[in-house]
């Protein structure tokens, strides 16, 4: 959509008179806020874990500070055997959790899976705690909650990646970006100990004793991406999910053309500048 806006000013045709050009187009963008803000981000609120060193049928984990409306939810789900399987992922509020990627299994060693909640519901703090339940009791769960804000409300999926192996590295292999704002989550369950986060990555949750991993980055164009982690050698799983800021919040408008880019001293003379906002701009 292209839109014109007309402005009245006194130009002469002098240097003096492209500088009022350019003041009026600073004007426009002053109307448009949406010029002067910054790319969309996720960002970490706060994480929690709980890592029992027996079988569980189920395990709680709780989010200690308040949550807020709309932000995500994150949980990675993590045991030690190719047996059990996840029955349900379900929280306190009431929010509805759907599985990103998994399971990832290493056949008699262990499994693991990312689960995620979108547009949640405010809680206070203390007031909202997850549950996973399995099939039947999971040989030494490791649970990893976290909540982050600022993601696309109803479709906060981007991509996923999941592998397996034995190494010094675990690594969810790559995957390509479709959004040039996604925050990738990456998440591991090891049979040693992870030594810390990927490249580029920040630790958020590192469980003990188990040593297990959720890590994330923010990146800023779409590309191709994994998630590792250094361990302590021996088998392992990597997932990685890339969660996505909502479309089109913060294109700034664009300037084609002014005119006239000079007019008379006694003023009175109309500009018109013309050029094409945001899609979230639109009237």
């Amino acid at each position: 959509m292209t839109n014109s806006l007309l402005v009245r000013a006194g130009l002469a045709q002098s240097k003096a008179a492209r500088l009022a050009v350019c003041g009026i187009v600073t004007f426009v963008c002053w109307l448009h806020p949406a010029t002067l803000l910054a790319a969309p981000t996720i960002s970490y609120i706060q994480g929690n874990y709980s890592a029992p060193q027996s079988p569980q049928t189920t395990v709680k984990v709780t989010y200690t500070a308040a949550q807020v409306t709309g932000d995500l939810n994150v949980v990675a789900v993590g045991w030690n055997d190719s047996t059990a399987t996840v029955s349900t992922v379900t929280d306190t509020t009431g929010n509805v959790y759907t599985r990103a990627v998994g399971p990832t299994v290493i056949s008699g060693v262990e499994s693991q899976s990312i689960y995620y909640a979108k547009n949640i519901a405010a809680a206070g703090a203390g007031a909202n705690s997850v549950t996973v339940t399995f099939s039947t009791a999971a040989a030494y769960p490791d649970i990893r909650i976290l909540e982050y804000s600022g993601a696309d409300p109803n479709n906060p999926v981007d991509v996923t990646a999941a592998a397996s192996g034995s190494s010094a590295t675990s690594s969810s292999g790559a995957v390509t970006t479709t959004n040039a704002t996604d925050l990738l989550f990456g998440a591991n369950m090891v049979q040693t100990s992870t030594t810390g986060a990927g490249t580029s990555f920040t630790s958020r949750i590192l469980t003990s004793p188990d040593g297990d991993i959720a890590e994330d980055e923010m990146v800023t164009a779409t590309g191709s991406y994994s998630a590792t982690a250094p361990l302590a050698s021996g088998d392992w799983i990597m997932q990685m999910v890339a969660f996505r800021t909502p479309a089109g919040g913060t294109a700034p408008p664009t300037v084609s053309s002014v005119s006239p880019n000079s007019g008379s001293t006694a003023g009175g003379t109309a500009v018109t500048i013309t050029g094409q906002t945001s899609p979230r701009e639109r009237r």
